[in-house]
């Protein structure tokens, strides 16, 4: 039987979605071989703009209606259509080598021959892997952000026609991840004449974005020219995470291969069936998403009671505290961190509203939402988050209360259970009072979460002067804040400068705080299939820890948070990372509005004081 070496190497008109994958001719006792180059193509990625003008093969580049990449947002959705179910092997033989941008992998396979190949299957098709390919950076943005990479894993029909994409976008991460552990040493993008046989497990890739539980598809496109359309995307939501030196080498061995943005036009995102998620000012999906998301609900909703609230839920408003603008990037308080991280994983409909620290007790006031805790000394302690939820009518202020709310009144929603069973055996004793009161043990039906939360409070509370030197307060109520702070310490502080740590009060304090964090990394050490307590799976106790690390980076020196994700194996800043598929925080536009806004500003001061300069 023939097979063909380099065939799609060869005609850069005809590359199956970037590089070509028809290299699969197994090397045999070769393991290594070196051969001609391809010949150079007629369009470059940094004129990908141009594309459809250059060759009239590429006019569909121009004139498409399903062009890839778009951009996508939590905003959009995520899928409830479509849901791959795969079928790889563990060890899967090919060539890996340079596609003249990345790295790149093409399996050996009989010419014309691809039902043995790794697949998977949606809507009843089948699809067959031929290989994947790196771009650097990313094609898909997600929420305006791009990642460092993305990897595309290509899939055919039973004919060999082009029929859909896996994407998987990485960044670098603080561990070495397995799937890239099994690569050979990289070949650079000016050796394209050059290949390795080898054997991977592609299901470490699976296994780096929870075996896409959690997806966006679209009709796209290929994303280099000729651009043939009618390709099913599917973007996993999770990111997948390198160490350093992976990324590096990754990163060394590539040159820019990212396709300009593309305007969505006949896309179909999700194809009107998706759970619907908004932050901030973002209207809902057209109806036909909303009906059809319905009728999913409506076949895997249990309690009759839930029904109509699924079917006729609006967003819900979520009040966190707004800090130094953009709020979205510089939220940093742990407790509406811990609901927004539910809220995120519910895939629940919300819209953020920002409150100033100032202003909660009104907010409150005017809500008739009665504070949960107490100083001392009796009086009220009024902090944030706070829920409106219009379709139930349901008003709630305390961080545990809402998690628990979210997960009886939408039990199937987004990421399923946020309670599952499990030890969650930790122990916090401060060594003298904490300054700002935690939540109370109260009754409820996830006891041991209710006790994990207070231990983990006291834990990440006792060490929270550590943040005080970069914590990002808001120019119009600066002062205000601080009082509020102030007031909430005393005796113990009577101005702001008296919470300052420096020299070796401050080691002393990062010590304790490892220290205290120890017997927490032990839990986080029993199951290493992923980075949180049950391994590959998220719960609402990562969310409790993982909200006082998003706390810690903002307000910590960079150095200090970098200490911080290292302790103890580095099991935090791998949580921190995991978590980040349910970070998305705001409203991504208000978002952009503020960082414009801040820009401006910064010039302007920058301007008047070059005016100073010159007058002076």
């Amino acid at each position: 039987m023939k097979f063909s070496i380099f065939g799609a190497l060869a005609a850069a008109s005809t590359v199956l979605a970037c590089p070509g994958h028809e290299n699969s001719a197994p090397m045999g006792v070769m393991k290594r071989k070196e051969g001609a180059p391809p010949p150079p193509t007629d369009w470059a990625y940094e004129a990908s703009f141009n594309w459809g003008r250059i060759n009239e093969n590429y006019t569909l580049c121009q004139t498409g209606t399903q062009q890839s990449p778009i951009a996508l947002s939590l905003s959009n959705g995520l899928s409830l259509n479509h849901r791959p179910t795969f079928n790889y092997p563990t060890n899967v033989t090919g060539n890996f080598f340079n596609w003249g941008y990345g790295p790149a992998f093409t399996i050996a396979h009989p010419e014309g021959v691809y039902t043995g190949n790794p697949s998977f299957t949606y809507d009843n098709k089948t699809v067959y892997m031929v290989g994947w390919h790196i771009h650097s950076p990313a094609d898909h943005t997600v929420s305006g952000r791009r990642s460092k990479s993305e990897i595309h894993f290509v899939h055919v029909d039973a004919a060999g026609h082009e029929a859909a994409v896996l994407a998987f976008r990485v960044d670098p991460g603080t561990e070495d991840d397995p799937f890239f552990t099994q690569l050979p040493p990289m070949i650079g993008f000016s050796e394209t004449g050059t290949q390795v046989e080898v054997t991977l497990d592609l299901n470490l890739a699976l296994d780096g974005v929870a075996h896409f539980n959690e997806f966006w598809t679209y009709q796209g496109s290929l994303t280099s020219p000729p651009c043939h359309e009618g390709i099913r995307w599917f973007v996993a939501r999770q990111t997948m995470f390198a160490g350093v030196t992976q990324m590096q080498a990754l990163l060394g061995a590539s040159t820019y291969s990212a396709r300009a943005e593309q305007e969505v036009w006949q896309h179909r995102i999700n194809e009107n069936c998706a759970i619907l998620f908004l932050n901030g000012n973002i209207s809902l999906a057209k109806r036909s998403h909303h009906q059809h998301y319905h009728q999913h609900q409506h076949q895997h909703q249990h309690q009759h009671q839930h029904q109509h609230q699924q079917h006729t839920m609006s967003p819900i408003t979520f009040y966190d505290i707004g800090l130094r603008p953009p709020a979205a990037k510089n939220c940093c308080s742990p407790n509406p961190w811990k609901t927004r991280f539910a809220l995120n994983f519910k895939a629940l409909p919300h819209t953020t509203t920002w409150v100033a620290l100032p202003d909660i007790v009104d907010l409150r006031t005017t809500l008739k939402v009665a504070p949960t805790r107490k100083f001392a000394d009796g009086s009220d302690f009024f902090t944030l988050p706070i829920i409106e939820d219009a379709s139930t009518g349901t008003t709630l202020g305390d961080s545990l209360d809402i998690a628990v709310y979210l997960q009886q009144t939408y039990p199937s929603a987004g990421g399923g259970d946020l309670f599952p069973d499990q030890a969650l055996d930790y122990a916090f004793d401060p060594a003298a009072g904490l300054l700002v009161p935690l939540s109370a043990v109260r009754a409820s039906p996830y006891p041991a979460y209710a006790t994990f939360n207070v231990h983990v409070d006291g834990a990440f509370t006792a060490h929270t002067q550590l943040t005080t030197v970069g914590f990002p307060f808001d120019p119009a109520n600066e002062a205000a804040t601080k009082a509020i702070f102030v007031d909430r310490a005393r005796p113990y502080m009577t101005a702001w400068e008296d919470f300052a740590l420096r020299g070796d009060d401050r080691v002393r304090m990062l010590a304790s705080f490892e220290a205290t964090l120890a017997p927490l990394a032990v839990l986080y050490g029993r199951d290493a299939d992923g980075p949180f307590l049950l391994g590959a799976r998220a719960t609402y106790a990562d969310f409790i820890v993982g909200a006082w690390l998003r706390m810690f980076e903002v307000t910590l020196p960079a150095a200090e948070w970098q200490q911080v994700r290292g302790w103890h194996g580095g099991v935090f800043g791998r949580l921190h990372d995991g978590l980040q598929a349910y970070a998305e925080a705001g409203d991504r536009r208000q978002e952009e509005e503020e960082e414009q806004q801040e820009e401006e500003e910064q010039e302007e001061e920058e301007e008047q004081e070059e005016d100073e300069e010159q007058e002076a």
